[in-house]
């Protein structure tokens, strides 16, 4: 073997490792988002409200399915904003409904994709800002 031909084949095996670093790299990033938001839908077709509502989301808005782990997150929130006994549980939880509805919402440009119910967390998002204006601060919420 000569020279020339070991740092041919040195250079095109550095290659290829270079190309499947950054494949590595790019579905590292991509599938922990949607893994979150399976473990999201998992949690919710369970009814384990208290936990989805409970998840840090820690993606950005141009990740892949981060808009439905806020609207998610959100909808758990309202759910338990409705079983709440007493109003202070209530109203954090109406304020995390707001939030959480609301930053899907902004973040959702098809609303087709992944059979999301636009309908649905429209109204739950009003509904949270109707019923948290109640409680006072009722310029915050009548911009919602």
């Amino acid at each position: 073997m000569t020279a020339r031909s070991r740092d041919s084949r040195l250079g095109i095996r550095l290659g290829l490792a270079a190309a499947a670093g950054a494949i590595l790299l790019a579905l590292a990033a991509c599938p922990a988002t949607l893994k979150e938001l399976d473990h999201a839908k998992q949690l919710q077709q369970a009814g384990k409200f208290e936990e989805l509502a409970a998840l840090e989301i820690r993606c950005g808005a141009n990740d892949e399915g981060c808009n439905q782990q806020h609207l998610l997150k959100g909808d758990a929130c309202f759910r338990l904003a409705m079983r709440a006994a007493d109003e202070s549980t209530r109203r954090s939880w109406l304020d995390c409904a707001v939030t959480e509805i609301s930053a899907g919402v902004d973040m959702t440009k098809d609303w087709a994709q992944g059979g999301i119910d636009r309908n649905r967390f429209y109204e739950n998002l009003c509904e949270a800002a109707r019923l948290r204006a109640d409680f006072g601060e009722r310029p915050r919420f009548e911009g919602v």
